[in-house]
């Protein structure tokens, strides 16, 4: 302290201190920037998670002037997040002489894009590792600093946050923007000036252009407007005098306009070429619905995620909020609680989708645990009390920071068995082979990335023809033509309809479970198993199973090539 007021005395500026949650704070986000960098490289320049190339090649094309995606499955603040990310690549990359000009960076992408995808997933490991100072303010605001410290330390390690801060998506983005509007909402609740209420519809607007079920936020904004009416708690009230206050009031109406201009600002062509999105977004919709809920996957994804201490102290945290709630404790539940049961009536649900849900269970458990912790300390003496909350901690986040660890360290040391698989195959299998590769809704991303010939026509349609780009089209064409190109055929899970299209190679991979009795005997009759390809996972993520998948969808999976016996003339290889 005296050195600090020395130093005050002679440059006139406070020097600020740092103190033991501070510290402690800056310990959690230096945590969450090693396990988000460490292993983002993973899989480059092959592309293995499926929606990054889809947000990623977007961003791309604004690079031709035209800002409109055409395409909005997913709004587009995010994208255009990425576009200045992979434009200041783009700069880097001229200073240093890496390129000579934009079509060389045209070229460049479209040959090697690992350099835009390290920009784009730099990106999202930076928004990651803010988001765990976002959770912390989160805990500090509606319960107290210590809570914040453990929410986000429980942010930091988790293994589903961890993964998807590793892609170009946005999923971890989405998340962010809602934390920080429900935070914003507490503003509202409190002292509920007209910034408050700006700034929380503009977040709620920024996270809707993120990813459209943010918008839900807007009953978190409801509800701190009204209860930040005292009358709600009197004995007797005029429910009618206040509703009418509540819905006249013009604080309200402007948090719901500056909701709108956050949409406009990050999403504009929603609004420009709004019959193309409304078509898109009932399209989505329709993906979605008519299902009985994927409740059950998001909950043992969650246990899965931060582990059975975590999940219990998060039940007991929930218990005792509702024991005694408070306005803010209506205010904190109210998004989380509305997405939950959301989720419950979606047909098709993936891990990710916990990530908006996931600030709000760590901080509840974070909240449960700082419960238990007073607990015990009335029983304890100081030091025994010190001693068992930080042995407590560590193993809460020992699961979930070993988890981390491990597919981090897969991910930075092991080539993927896709890469490897096709390293052999451009080795072993004859020019222009008929192949067919078991796939998803016709996409192989958990499947061999070969070069074939239907690669070569997905190329040309997304390629430009005009002007200068004309000329990077050919060039592209001609190195990839120059690769080892195969004869992609459909896949089929009926062995009847592989023998009719004539394939010579099939590539089964066990991202899709384990195929069919009728596949496999006919596997076993008609086909030679020429190589097959394992991940050599670690004992730890052998041991999550189904969940673990489920939980880290890029997990390297099996692969399987078989050469059929009984290929017909058409499907052998051309001399």
């Amino acid at each position: 302290m005296q050195a600090a007021s020395r130093e005050q005395k002679r440059t006139g500026w406070r020097v600020p201190r740092i103190t033991r949650i501070g510290a402690a704070l800056l310990g959690c986000l230096v945590l969450a920037l090693a396990l988000r960098v460490w292993g983002v490289g993973f899989g480059l320049p092959q592309l293995y998670y499926w929606d990054e190339p889809t947000v990623v090649n977007r961003a791309m094309r604004f690079g031709t002037g035209d800002l409109n995606p055409h395409y909005f499955y997913y709004p587009t603040l995010y994208m255009y997040v990425l576009f200045a990310a992979t434009g200041v690549f783009f700069v880097a990359g001229r200073v240093t002489g890496a390129f000579g000009s934009a079509q060389e960076f045209a070229k460049a992408y479209f040959v090697e894009p690992t350099g835009v995808y390290m920009a784009a997933r730099v990106t999202t490991v930076l928004v990651g590792v803010l988001a765990i100072w976002a959770v912390y303010q989160l805990g500090k605001r509606y319960f107290n600093a210590r809570v914040g410290l453990v929410a986000g330390l429980l942010l930091a390690v988790s293994p589903l946050h961890v993964t998807h801060s590793h892609v170009a998506i946005t999923d971890v983005p989405h998340a962010l923007l809602i934390c920080l509007a429900t935070l914003a909402c507490y503003g509202v609740l409190t002292r509920g000036r007209a910034r408050d209420y700006a700034l929380a519809g503009l977040l709620i607007g920024l996270g809707t252009a993120t990813k459209y079920l943010a918008i839900m936020n807007l009953a978190t904004l409801g509800l701190a407007h009204l209860l930040s009416d005292e009358s709600w708690f009197r004995p007797r009230f005029a429910w009618r005098r206040l509703l009418v206050w509540a819905v006249s009031s013009p604080l309200l109406w402007l948090g719901v306009a500056m909701t709108l201009v956050g949409f406009f600002v990050g999403s504009p062509y929603n609004f420009i070429d709004f019959r193309d999105f409304v078509a898109d977004f009932r399209s989505q919709m329709g993906l979605s619905a008519g299902g009985a809920g994927q409740g059950a996957l998001l909950l043992r994804c969650t246990i899965a995620d931060l582990g059975w201490p975590a999940c219990l102290f998060a039940l007991f945290g929930l218990f005792r909020m509702l024991a005694k709630p408070t306005r803010s404790t209506w205010i904190f539940l109210c998004f989380s609680t509305i997405y939950g049961l959301e989720m419950l009536t979606i047909s098709k649900s993936f891990s990710r989708y916990l990530l908006p849900q996931l600030a709000f269970i760590v901080v509840t458990a974070a909240y449960g645990f700082t419960q238990v912790a007073e607990l015990v300390g009335r029983s304890l003496a100081p030091r025994a009390h010190q001693l068992v909350i930080a042995t407590s901690l560590l193993l809460t986040v020992a699961w979930p920071l070993s988890l981390s660890v491990t597919w981090d360290h897969l991910q930075a040391t092991k080539t993927d068995t896709r890469t490897v698989a096709l390293v052999w195959a451009d080795k072993q299998l004859p020019l222009g082979s008929a192949v067919s590769m078991q796939s998803l809704y016709g996409r192989t991303f958990d499947n061999v990335p070969l070069v074939t010939d239907k690669t070569l026509s997905r190329l040309e349609r997304v390629l430009p023809d005009q002007g200068r780009m004309g000329q990077v089209r050919q060039s592209v064409l001609a190195t990839w033509q120059a690769r080892h190109v195969l004869r992609e055929l459909p896949w089929s899970d009926d062995p009847n309809v592989l023998e009719r299209v004539g394939a010579r190679y099939l590539f089964v991979t066990s991202a899709y479970g384990d195929p069919s009795p009728a596949m496999a005997s006919w596997l076993a009759h008609s086909g030679k198993l020429l190589r097959r390809f394992e991940p050599g996972l670690p004992m730890l993520l052998r041991t999550l199973n189904l969940s673990g998948r489920e939980l880290l969808p890029v997990i390297p999976p099996a692969l399987s090539v078989y050469e059929l016996n009984d290929a017909s003339p058409s499907a052998r290889p051309s001399k």
